[in-house]
């Protein structure tokens, strides 16, 4: 049996109030189980003069400096909104916004103002049941968008309340609020280890009007909610619901290491001894999560000492088996005793190039130098991980590469608040020898520090296990690690620094202090305390250091203001100033892309380009033809989340292909020229590139000659665009609106208006697609009915009736908007197409349309045939419009073909045109008829729409305002050539085969 006292909060019940706490500091015991509402805080468990000196076996069950950390609910509140602000966090807090009140009620007035009310907050009073620990404060729901509402938070500018934003849209299950509560076992903090349980609970909760209570008889295991997610969300939605619980768990122990640090280091006795760790401590904690529509996970609470009781009521036999299972594995992980040196050996022998040990192999080249204090760590870590049962480790892993911009933004603020320099701004130590503590709080590595070879130890575990001899290779270059040189560079220094402080003999000298000042005071001196928040502001979203070039000010006065902004290409009317905030560029229709600068004036704002989230780097913006009107907007980051103060607006506009083209004249001499490819996208390397003299003719006998020539048998003959020009070098003299896709040895044959309507009577046409297929499908329907007066941004199953008893049907594929696990496949979509046009006749007066930009593939073709088949659909006439061209421009958020994708693509549209005329459909070579003009789309961040929609009024006019509404006297046309020519191709072929020409 393991020795042990337990410790609860009326001592005296057990005769240990002083005598008996000073009776544990000289007993021979093995572990402290503390039931007291307290930590190292007070006295309650153990004296503080104890926890210093407690023998190397000896384990308590608590971690100092917890409660006033993360324990209380003020302590969670203030230590998750100190991390708001770091750049890692600014997407996916670890926890919803918060205020302690009363005393920043006036703070989380001032947001409530700005909000506008839209917002609901919970509040939660801090009476004695909250003080001592236990639940049951009383819960309130209000918002600021009602008078009464904001009456009665007025009240809380007397009470003592926490108040907690309310998660948006929370997980619902079978219509029930649901909370989550996770055991989770810490058995280091600095450097940190943790380890949550695999099993715990879901409590099934009341609605706000009764304060979220819990229902009773309704909990859950953890297995039943892995089981809800996958029938209901899809097969990957417990996997992300699980480890977004997983990565929020870790990230708030990891934003309050340096509290608990500095913590540690007031037990010490000596600030120039061995600073104290706490290794003694282990804490089994009850973290309370709550996950949104989108499973991801939120931290509300964190019990610092869960209820672990037997319960003896009908529905607690659920959570017994997990209390129970939980209490056991912990003991048995916490004294694990299986060799794990020999293993760690070898692991560290792989990373010996860029690993050392103090005192044994330390090295200038060396990333690190290894403590004891380290090996200590790892050799404990080993051991535990092996005797873990259920508790599944969660800090270090394998998958702490997620952590890396984390860790990051905590290495960068570390000069700033660090243990070192919180420990001296102390009282206690303020006396103490300043370059003796910083030697050792150098040499006592915290988890920033150690976060990169503990993930590749990790990584190095698991690769042994699986016997991964490549993996195992990439470990022994330092793979996983070696980018953190960049993230932290100091022990770099330090390594550095020792060497050159190591005597050269063996005499027992003390090194003399370098003449270097030591970090932390050039800091105080150089630039102060606000360095650590510029650090940050300079760093939204851990991509780039901060801009170490930028001019900046911190008055208040030019707090809204950009300090500079520029589009290249292009000139800014008027020319820039930090007044005014709106401009207008023009560039020609060749330029379809600017790269977009901006730089704010003020220390503490960033640039954000059309939205409050991004980055703040310069940014490529792909242009539509017309106006393009880009939002520079100038956000602050000393709040909470990123405020917009000022917006800047510039109209690039693209001048249209023909917007200064002169009037065409017949008459006048024209060379005949071609454009094979364009010069930037040069795919095809046995053609030449840019616009090619193609005939010694002239314009018109050219014309006459190509009359002249046979019908083309098929729409895929192969064709080119060719175009008038003065002079084919000089591309400012051709006429674009007389350019035409025309074949080399035939000439297509295009149905009139009339014959295209008479064609499609009677005629069921179903498109599946995405929009470039809905540009042709509206098109046809202009085409066939003489005019639109009906279109939108159809991403569902929408049907079209037109007078001549002519019905179209569209369905959007693929959605892409939709968690991967709910988009449907492409034959599920198909058929639901098929289902709700029905009745479909097995012949030519049903046409089915499939294709899209470049989604398209060879298998889909024979899903298609397949499903036909199986429809007693397969005498039905099908066309594939081929891919198009589009993502050749590297702007952020959108895929980027470059030459070498590009020329994939062309592989595959070969073997799907392949596909297409083996199984008897019509393909429609959009794709060659696209890419030579691919800077010449019309619109779209994709730079793949060849069409655009322009809005007429009632004497076919167009106004500026787009509708996707039918409004009485308003019409709609499909403009763009492209898009038109394919489109009347396409038609012209299935009546063809009608036999209407």
């Amino acid at each position: 049996a393991v020795p042990a006292f337990f410790v609860e909060d009326n001592c005296s019940m057990l005769g240990l109030c002083t005598d008996g706490l000073a009776h544990i500091e000289n007993a021979d015991w093995v572990v402290l189980v503390c039931m007291a509402f307290n930590d190292g805080d007070s006295a309650s468990c153990m004296l503080r003069s104890t926890i210093a000196n407690l023998k190397p076996h000896q384990k308590m069950s608590r971690i100092p400096g917890v409660r006033s950390t993360l324990w209380k609910k003020e302590a969670l509140c203030r230590s998750t909104m100190d991390a708001h602000h770091l750049p890692a966090l600014l997407v996916s807090p670890i926890a919803p916004l918060c205020w302690t009140l009363p005393s920043q009620y006036d703070s989380f007035a001032g947001v409530i103002s700005a909000l506008s009310g839209k917002r609901r907050w919970i509040f939660k009073s801090l009476g004695p049941s909250s003080v001592s620990g236990q639940s049951g404060a009383r819960i309130q729901v209000l918002s600021g968008d009602t008078e009464v509402s904001l009456k009665h938070m007025q009240m809380y500018q007397h009470q003592a309340a926490i108040v907690q934003e309310m998660i948006e849209e929370p997980l619902l299950v079978d219509g029930f609020h649901v909370s989550i509560r996770a055991y989770v076992l810490v058995t280091s903090t600095s450097p940190l280890r943790v380890y949550w349980h695999q099993e715990g609970l879901v409590y099934f909760r009341q609605d706000e009007a009764s304060g979220f209570k819990k229902i009773h008889n309704r909990r859950w295991f953890f297995a039943q909610l892995r089981q809800y997610l996958a029938r209901h969300h899809g097969d990957n939605a417990e996997e992300k619901a699980f480890s977004s619980m997983e990565q929020a768990i870790v990230k708030c122990f990891l934003v309050s290491e340096s509290s608990l640090a500095v913590f540690y280091g007031g037990l010490a006795k000596n600030p120039n001894e061995n600073l104290y760790r706490c290794n003694h401590c282990f804490q089994l904690l009850g973290v309370d999560l709550i996950l949104n529509k989108t499973l991801d996970a939120t931290v509300v609470e964190i019990n610092g000492q869960p209820d672990m009781r037997e319960s003896t009521k009908k529905d607690g036999w659920a959570s017994n088996t997990i209390k129970a299972t939980a209490i056991e594995e912990m003991f048995k992980l916490l004294f694990a005793s299986e060799e794990a040196a020999p293993q760690l050996a070898i692991a560290l022998e792989y990373l010996k190039r860029h690993v050392g040990l103090e005192d044994i192999s330390c090295h200038k080249e060396d990333m690190l130098c290894l403590t004891r204090e380290d090996l200590e760590y790892m050799l404990a870590t080993v051991r535990q991980n092996r005797a873990r049962g259920n508790f599944l480790q969660i800090y270090p892993s394998i998958s702490g590469e997620v952590y890396d911009s984390l860790v990051k933004d905590l290495s960068h603020s570390s000069k700033a608040r660090s243990p070192y320099a919180m420990l001296m701004r102390s009282h206690k130590h303020k006396e103490a020898d300043d370059f003796a503590i910083r030697q050792r709080w150098r040499d006592t590595h915290d988890t920033t520090v150690l976060h990169g070879i503990l993930t590749s130890l990790e990584h190095f575990f698991e690769a042994k296990a699986l016997d991964n001899t490549q993996q195992l290779r990439d470990l022994a270059a330092f793979g996983k690690v070696q980018p953190l040189k960049e993230v932290m560079p100091a022990p770099v220094q330090v390594v550095e620094e020792r060497v050159k402080a190591r005597p050269e003999s063996n005499d027992q000298t003390e090194p003399t202090m370098p003449a270097q000042e030591p970090i932390e005071r050039q800091q105080e001196k150089d630039t102060g305390k606000e360095d650590f928040v510029d650090s940050l502001v300079g760093n939204v979203f851990g991509g780039a250091a901060p801009d170490k070039t930028r001019q900046c000010v911190k008055e208040p006065s030019v707090l809204k203001h950009l300090s500079s902004l520029s589009v290249t290409p292009g000139k800014l009317v008027p020319r820039f100033s930090s007044t005014n905030t709106s401009y207008l560029a023009t560039v020609a229709n060749e330029i379809n892309m600017v790269h977009v600068a901006a730089q704010t004036a003020h220390c503490r704002t960033e640039v954000r380009l059309n939205t409050m989230q991004g980055t703040n780097q310069p940014f490529n913006w792909s242009l539509s033809v017309g106006d393009n009107y880009i939002n520079i907007l100038v956000v602050s980051l000393e709040h909470t989340e990123a405020w917009m103060v000022n917006r800047y607006v510039v109209n690039v506009h693209r001048q249209a292909l023909t917007e200064h083209e002169l009037r065409f004249d017949e008459s006048q001499p024209h060379e005949v020229c071609y454009l094979p490819q364009d010069c930037d996208l040069k795919v095809y390397t046995e053609l030449p590139c840019g616009i090619t003299h193609l005939s010694s003719r002239s314009w018109s006998q050219y014309n006459k000659d190509q009359e002249s020539l046979s019908a083309c048998q098929n729409a895929y003959t192969p064709g080119r665009w060719v175009l008038p020009c003065t002079k084919c070098l000089s591309r400012e003299t051709c006429f674009w609106r007389e350019a035409k896709w025309l074949a080399r040895e035939c000439r297509y044959v295009l149905l009139s208006r009339e014959k295209m309507a008479q064609c499609m009577r009677d005629k069921k046409l179903l498109f599946i697609g995405d929009s470039t297929v809905r540009g042709m499908m509206f098109s046809l329907i202009e085409k066939v009915n003489g005019s639109l007066h009906t279109w939108n941004k159809a991403h569902a199953i929408r049907s079209y009736q037109l007078p001549m008893n002519a019905s179209f049907g569209f369905s959007y594929y693929p959605q892409f908007w939709l968690p991967k696990a709910k988009q449907p496949v492409f034959d599920r979509a198909l058929h639901l197409l098929l289902k709700t046009q029905v009745p479909l006749n097995n012949d030519g007066r049903t046409v089915l349309v499939i294709g899209g930009v470049q989604w398209l593939s060879s298998h889909h073709i024979q899903v298609v045939e397949k499903a036909l088949r199986k429809a007693n659909l397969s005498k039905v006439t099908v066309v594939v419009k081929m891919h198009g061209s589009g993502f050749n421009q590297p702007v952020p958020g959108v895929i980027y073909n470059n030459l070498a994708k590009t020329r994939k693509l062309l592989h595959r549209h070969r073997l799907m045109l392949n596909a297409s005329l083996q199984t008897g459909f019509i393909p429609i070579d959009t794709f060659s008829m696209t890419l030579p003009r691919h800077k010449h789309y019309i619109y779209g961040r994709c730079a793949c729409h060849f069409h655009t929609v322009v809005v007429l009024d009632e004497h076919g006019n167009p106004v500026p305002d787009r509708t996707e509404s039918p409004i009485p006297g308003i019409r709609y046309h499909i403009d763009g050539p492209v898009n038109s020519f394919y489109t009347d191709l396409m038609a012209s072929e299935v009546c063809r085969r009608e036999g209407i020409t």
